[in-house]
């Protein structure tokens, strides 16, 4: 009873945690430039709960960091401080929230089918102890020794034998489950898989609330249904009911390229003033600009600290948005480089802890990837192209029926509407899929492995990190569009 009690008390002080952070990150942006911001409630409660589990994770790594240990009372004290935080930014806080109507019939039913599924995922998880060999022995087995160790600078967490070949893998999952350990005072995995199912709410709501401010709301959450009914989130084994990194780096990494896709479909520019805010003639970024780019950086961070495959996908984005973002400013080019320092200031702050304390940990059988890089590599490689590409189009297209149609529609969306296509926000969102594939074709050539073991038995769960990316393309082809098209 007590133990239970104890893991609702952190859970939702996470929860407070993340919000606090929104309307302090809110907050800052709207007094930046003294102009009003709004917030949807979805996106205020999604994005709160994806940044309050990411957090904490990163928040009990610094503690070992600096030298502390972890525990019940460390625990449930990151949860008073969310609380407690919380309480008192509301006081202080000027963001406000869209008045509540009453929705449509439809809408309703939307939500309810999306609430289903959550609590469908949420069952199923706590149900199926671990089982997986990752869940287990990548991820698991260094949750165990955080909990019983209380730090991740163990020697067991160094030694390759005991953490099967794989000492630098990100901790977010492994700090998130030994969270939920220290709550309940005893190894669990059942319960620690609670945070996957919340990441997958996190996703949803998140999902809602921002298209809600780029089209109407029934719109919205049709098209987060659509998101929640994709196969390989849920109910597949290694979906959000699972203790893999695979679902959680989706969701971090979704949330990311949401947020990129937001501010290009936005109102460009405030109106005339500096770029901070002072003196005239000139334009700056928007307060809702900033705070989209501060969540992309933010979740962006915390997708490379959840998997290695999170630091691919940021390489990617930050090219691609730092080539659109410039394009899209050709007459304000410091606009454009505070858009991008704005995204990449968040990104660092995440990461820079976890690479630091990374160069401590053994190099072993891993694949450095980078270091294989060369023109013989690629070269003795191509010849992986011809069994791989084919491969990855029939996980896409010919097994539709077991990962869902998310694959067809993209292409489906395309073709129907060709020229949104072209505009930015569309474009970030192919770049992303495009450069994501290129990246796994490239793995399979440079792998020190035959490629039909190295991408067969990987290319589906690398399929399901890309699926928010493919749904959030075909609601951007598909939805009624409002105002704020014309900024593209």
């Amino acid at each position: 009873m007590i133990a239970g009690l104890c893991l609702i008390i952190g859970l939702a002080g996470l929860w407070c945690l993340g919000a606090a952070l929104v309307r302090i990150l809110a907050t800052v942006s709207q007094r930046w430039r003294g102009e009003p911001l709004t917030l949807t409630r979805c996106e205020y409660l999604g994005a709160g709960l994806a940044l309050g589990l990411g957090l904490g994770s990163w928040l009990l790594m610094v503690w070992c960091l600096a030298g502390g240990t972890l525990g019940r009372v460390i625990s449930l004290l990151l949860a008073g401080v969310g609380g407690a935080l919380l309480f008192a930014v509301r006081r202080n806080s000027t963001v406000s929230f869209p008045p509540l109507r009453p929705v449509s019939t439809s809408t309703f039913w939307y939500q309810i089918a999306v609430g289903l599924i959550f609590c469908g995922t949420f069952v199923l998880a706590i149900l199926k102890p671990q089982h997986l060999w990752d869940e287990r022995a990548i991820f698991g087995i260094k949750s165990v020794v955080i909990f019983n160790e209380g730090t991740i600078c163990s020697p067991l967490l160094r030694d390759p034998d005991f953490v099967q070949g794989h000492p630098r893998y990100p901790l977010l999952v492994p700090l998130a489950e030994a969270n939920v350990y220290e709550l309940l005072g005893e190894v669990n995995d059942r319960f620690s898989k609670v945070v996957f199912p919340l990441m997958f709410l996190a996703l949803q709501l998140n999902f809602a609330g921002v298209l809600k401010r780029h089209t109407d709301e029934e719109s919205a959450w049709l098209y987060t249904l659509l998101l929640a009914t994709v196969p390989s989130l849920f109910p597949w084994e290694y979906s959000f009911s699972s203790g893999q990194a695979d679902a959680p780096l989706a969701c971090f990494h979704g949330l990311s390229v949401l947020y990129l896709w937001d501010f290009l479909r936005q109102a460009p520019l405030s109106p005339p003033s500096s770029l901070l805010g002072r003196g005239e003639g000139r334009h700056g970024l928007t307060p809702r600009g900033a705070l989209s780019l501060l969540f992309a950086g933010l979740f962006g961070g915390l997708a490379a600290f959840t998997k290695d495959e999170g630091l691919a996908f940021l390489l990617v984005d930050v090219a691609v948005f730092s080539v659109l973002v410039l394009v899209r400013f050709p007459l304000q080019f410091r606009t454009g480089l505070l858009s991008i320092a704005c995204y990449l200031f968040a990104v660092i702050l995440i990461l820079m802890p976890w690479l630091w304390h990374r160069r401590s940990l053994p190099t072993t059988n891993e694949m450095s990837y980078f270091s294989r890089m060369s023109a013989e590599n690629l070269a003795a490689g191509l010849q992986t192209l011809n069994w791989s590409s084919r491969h990855l189009l029939s996980r896409m297209f010919r097994e539709s029926s077991v990962w869902g149609l998310h694959w067809w529609g993209v292409l489906l969306a395309a073709v129907t509407y060709p020229r949104r296509v072209l505009t930015r926000p569309q474009l970030l969102l192919l770049a992303d899929m495009a450069g994501a594939v290129a990246g796994l074709l490239t793995a399979g050539m440079l792998a020190p492995l035959a490629v039909e073991d190295h991408l067969g038995g990987s290319s589906h769960r690398f399929l399901l990190q890309l699926v928010p990316t493919a749904v959030l393309f075909i609601a951007g082809q598909w939805m009624p569009t409002g105002v704020e098209e014309q900024a593209q």
